[in-house]
């Protein structure tokens, strides 16, 4: 799939973007790790994009996430997915959302193939999650 073909998916069937995106084969010699990478290992954002990881990495140590990373052979694509999320729903089914309150979601593929699949996966899940909420809400 070209990026002009890429693009035109994302507008049709969902509305996220990629807001981070690292590609884990050039930045896993423990030096060249980008601050933004390290924060969300640290923080445990990221980690649940490699779930199940062995006890030792759920501390969030970077050395010992990236070590594992390696020995595991994960060396794709480590995206932050973001998603507009509805802010009502409306009777005739039609639901509003924009930018203005999205969530986020640490994905992992192998390939830009991948990682689109998996992004627009992530994507139609938190939304449909909302929608499930809101719905509920309103009954």
């Amino acid at each position: 799939m070209d990026n002009m073909q890429a693009a035109q998916l994302v507008f049709d069937r969902n509305s996220f973007r990629i807001g981070a995106l690292f590609w884990l084969a050039t930045c896993n010699d423990g030096m060249s790790v980008p601050d933004e990478l390290k924060d969300a290992i640290e923080d445990g954002d990221a980690l649940d994009a490699f779930s199940p990881l062995p006890d030792y990495c759920e501390s969030g140590n970077v050395d010992e996430v990236l070590g594992w990373l390696l020995d595991e052979r994960k060396l794709g694509f480590l995206a932050r997915v973001e998603t507009p999320i509805p802010t009502a729903v409306h009777e005739s089914g039609y639901s509003t959302h924009g930018w203005g309150m999205y969530t986020q979601r640490w994905v992992y593929a192998e390939s830009l193939d991948e990682m689109l699949a998996v992004a627009e996966q992530a994507s139609k899940q938190a939304i449909e999650k909302r929608l499930t909420k809101l719905r509920a809400q309103a009954a």
